[in-house]
């Protein structure tokens, strides 16, 4: 089994410590740093070894939002993502870090299972991000003589394998691939299997969901369904629509990060595919279709983005009943837990 590696930096022996208690006795190896200038001398010099990073905000001269910056800045480490650890109540720290590209908050005391939960979902996710760079550096790119095309599709394995695929060639290879996989597992999984996001929950905690995903694909009425990938491309844009057989979900919910699914283990795919991957990213009908456009040149289609598609009428049936549910969502952004009104107030403007 690979080893996953997490480099831990806090200036507090004793913090340190109750994180390497948390994590190693579940298979995770542990590096330490007592500062920022300690950790940015191992990240300069092996980052390519460490998983995540869990960061503290607070330290003695090389603080965490520095060391953050760096991260950021360096085009080998940018993708590893780092978990800022804080108390609730630092309401700057939190929207500074958030705005400087953290993925996860963690709350001092710390409660373990969250912890665990967070660190393990971040390490999964940048496994996986890896692999799809692998597969990339693979292809040859001739896809991008596809004009337009169909894909059928049952499996999430078959979703990844189709992501990497079409977005070989593309602007931003990785980040499409990636939201490709993201939306069309969601009609996977929430449309043709209709299982519900407290259920993912549930499931992924007791380690259970993809046995489960593995059986109901074989079950009646699911094993018959497929997701279809429907691909138009010119000179200016790229077109992917997926359609799944489902009933449908109320999109809006999942369209931005929000502080309600701050500390949930999933939950987080179409609104980072939005944001990273496409220039725009629109729901239609009863929520089982979705289309998502790539800029292939800047001249034709405003420059990749993930800016808000421009709201038109008719794209969901939820839309059409008026009232206030036709008009674009807020942007809200991903904290831990309950949040002041101050800084709640503050993160819609950001």
């Amino acid at each position: 089994m690979p080893t996953v590696r997490v480099l831990v930096v806090d200036d507090e022996d004793f913090n340190r410590q109750t994180l390497r208690y948390c994590l190693e006795p579940i298979g995770f190896e542990i590096d330490e740093a007592g500062d920022g200038v300690e950790a940015w001398a191992l990240l300069s010099k092996r980052g390519d070894r460490y998983d995540a990073i869990l960061l503290d905000r607070r330290m003695p001269g090389m603080d965490g939002m520095t060391v953050l910056a760096k991260i950021k800045e360096d085009p080998a480490l940018k993708d590893i993502p780092v978990i800022m650890q804080t108390a609730m109540d630092r309401e700057e720290e939190i929207i500074d870090g958030i705005e400087a590209g953290v993925h996860y908050y963690l709350t001092k005391p710390y409660d373990i299972d969250v912890l665990v939960s967070v660190v393990r979902a971040a390490t999964d996710d940048y496994a996986r991000l890896r692999r799809v760079h692998t597969e990339l550096a693979k292809r040859s790119g001739a896809i991008r003589l596809l004009v337009q095309g169909r894909f059928e599709l049952r499996t999430p394995q078959e979703a990844d394998a189709l992501g990497v695929m079409l977005a070989s060639g593309l602007p931003r290879s990785a980040a499409v691939a990636m939201g490709l996989s993201e939306l069309l597992i969601n009609a996977i999984e929430h449309g043709n299997l209709e299982l519900d996001y407290a259920s993912k929950t549930d499931l992924t905690a007791a380690g259970q969901w993809d046995k489960i995903i593995g059986e109901r694909l074989e079950l009646t009425p699911y094993r018959g369904r497929v997701v279809i990938m429907d691909v138009r491309r010119d000179a200016q844009k790229a077109v992917f629509t997926i359609t799944d057989e489902g009933k449908g979900f109320d999109w809006r919910a999942y369209m931005d990060l929000t502080k309600e699914r701050a500390f949930d283990t999933h939950g987080r795919g179409i609104a980072m595919a939005r944001k990273l991957a496409f220039a725009s990213l629109e729901y239609q009908g009863r929520g089982n279709i979705v289309v998502a456009t790539v800029a292939l040149s800047e001249g034709g289609l405003a420059a990749q983005s993930g800016q808000d598609p421009a709201p038109t009428a008719g794209h969901s049936s939820q839309a059409e009943e008026g009232d206030e549910t036709d008009k674009a969502p807020e942007p809200v952004i991903a904290v831990a837990g309950s949040v002041p009104a101050a800084v709640e107030s503050r993160l819609r403007s950001v």
